[in-house]
């Protein structure tokens, strides 16, 4: 199996505390890093070339909107850093959800017809534009792993059409678009592993700029798909690649001990388990 890693809150956003983070994951066998997108946040494609520097294995995934970024200069950007660091950097292009404190500061700032980026659907049809002129203009010779997002009806069918990979949330496994097509299925996942029948997981969250302003108490809705001790949770996980034909897994986690998870990765990244 494949696992890829979204970064939230291990490590920080600075150089120094997500390297660290970084090179722990590289040890475990984590195959990609997803470096998000956020249009108040940290510009972490910057960032690459640096953690490529300090790293030997672990690839990137830069998570990109159409609308704030041209073509022309993704297709610079990716060019020059994987022709410098071996074709490490991967990119997951995001239609963009926009979360209420971006929403306002998304649409002052575009400089085109704002009717194009005004909902989802207009921002799904740029990316689709975008994404076909990615495709054909970057040069041949430039391999880079394509990602996306997969979780409505439509934009499965635009991973299909574009994609290496789809990213599905795991109530998609039998929902009635069941995972299916010419992009390999990655499941998002966050396993809890318990020491113990009352172990209780600490959580780490860091509230948006939004939330801090109301005082608000943050609280996010955690899912645990598979739960229990590690040898049920690694059995689970088996099971659900044999059935599904999956080999791609992304954790996407808010506990602060990930311990137990990673030895989970470490031991289940072979070849032995590629189903």
């Amino acid at each position: 199996m494949n696992f890829h890693w979204m970064h939230r809150f291990h490590g920080g956003n600075s150089y120094r505390g997500m390297l660290s983070a970084i090179k722990i994951l590289e040890s475990a066998g984590v195959k990609s890093i997803l470096l998000p997108y956020g249009a108040t946040g940290p510009d972490y494609l910057s960032m690459v070339p640096h953690f490529l520097e300090n790293t030997s294995k672990i690839n990137f995934m830069v998570a990109l909107r159409p609308y704030a970024l041209t073509p022309e200069y993704a297709i610079k950007t990716f060019q020059t850093i994987n022709e410098n660091y071996g074709e490490r950097l991967w990119l997951n292009v995001v239609a963009g959800m926009l979360v209420p404190e971006e929403q306002d500061f998304v649409f002052k700032n575009y400089i085109h017809d704002i009717s194009e980026i005004s909902d989802m659907g207009h921002r799904l049809n740029l990316a689709d534009k975008w994404t076909k002129i990615f495709i054909d203009a970057l040069p041949k010779h430039i391999e880079t792993k394509l990602f996306t997002i997969a979780n409505s009806e439509y934009t499965r069918i635009w991973a299909n059409k574009y994609f290496d990979f789809a990213i599905y949330d795991h109530h998609r496994l039998d929902a009635n678009d069941k995972i299916s097509g010419n992009a390999k299925p990655v499941l998002v996942i966050d396993p809890l592993i318990k020491p113990f029948d009352s172990y209780k997981p600490i959580y780490i969250y860091k509230p948006t700029d939004l939330e801090e302003k109301r005082g608000e108490k943050v609280v996010r809705q955690q899912f645990h798909e598979y739960s229990g001790s590690y040898q049920e949770v690694k059995q689970a996980l088996i099971e659900t690649a044999k059935k599904y034909k999956i080999n791609d897994f992304m954790i996407l986690t808010d506990q602060k001990d990930i311990s137990e998870m990673l030895k989970l990765v470490r031991e289940l990244s072979s070849d032995e388990y590629i189903f």
